[in-house]
């Protein structure tokens, strides 16, 4: 719905990163096929969640 919500509206692509506790490969592409921009599975740490936003903001591939 957002993806379809910046096209519509011709907006800038939104950064999404999905924090889930779950780190299993099938929920992972799950949330990338779902157009997240990244993936970050629990436990993670500041210095992991700064990473992840830096590269999603830099709109950089997100590989963990």
């Amino acid at each position: 719905m957002i993806r379809e919500w910046e096209t519509t509206n011709n907006n800038e692509r939104i950064g999404i990163i999905a924090l889930t506790a779950s780190i299993l490969r099938e929920s992972i592409e799950r949330f990338l096929l779902s157009e997240c921009d990244c993936h970050l599975g629990k436990p993670f740490d500041k210095s992991m969640l700064m990473k992840v936003m830096f590269t999603v903001i830099n709109g950089q591939k997100c590989i963990l």
